[in-house]
């Protein structure tokens, strides 16, 4: 707070307007100050609507519908019965690979050859199984079934050598997506 100083020569009447200046820039600086603490009050202790508890008089208590419920007469229940259908189709659709399409349905046998069968070692491997593999594929006007048929081969035995195990050759996916697309 700057207090007015008399000065040899100020008077009384330039004292008193410098103390009025200050007396008012205080009561501004008051007012601002309360008008603060109202605010922070309201924001602390005011009435929010999150908080607010809105009592509806129409609304019960959890326990009072209890009270109040009549007895009930019991019901006569009604008992359904029905019958399944058949299935419309014969038992014997499915093939034995799981297809259940008629002979009408093209199938296209698709070779994939080991890779064991080609090259310098291929007299050394004998096929003994071929494998199934059965895709759908959609043509512009129809269907078609793809039957891969992939080589199980092993290796031969020979006099200094034991048999190794079969050797099953991968489907390629590639080869797969591409015969899909047709």
């Amino acid at each position: 707070m700057k207090l007015p100083v008399s000065t040899p020569g100020t008077t009384d009447q330039d004292l008193l307007q410098q103390i009025l200046v200050l007396l008012s820039e205080r009561d501004q600086e008051i007012a601002s100050l309360k008008h603060q603490l109202a605010w922070f009050r309201q924001q602390l202790f005011g009435e929010k609507s999150e908080k607010r508890l809105i009592e509806n008089p129409d609304q019960l208590a959890l326990g009072e519908i209890l009270q109040d419920k009549p007895e009930e007469q019991e019901t006569p229940s009604e008992t359904i019965t029905y019958e399944r259908r058949k299935k419309n189709r014969p038992e014997d659709c499915v093939s034995d690979q799981g297809l259940r399409f008629t002979e009408d349905v093209q199938v296209e046998l698709i070779p994939m050859p080991a890779v064991e069968m080609k090259g310098e070692d291929a007299d050394q491997y004998e096929i003994i199984d071929y494998d199934y593999t059965y895709r759908l594929a959609q043509r512009p006007a129809s269907y078609v079934i793809l039957k891969y048929q992939r080589e199980v081969v092993r290796r031969c035995a020979s006099a200094h050598q034991l048999p190794s195990g079969l050797r099953y050759p991968t489907a390629n996916p590639a080869n797969l997506e591409r015969e899909i697309q047709g």
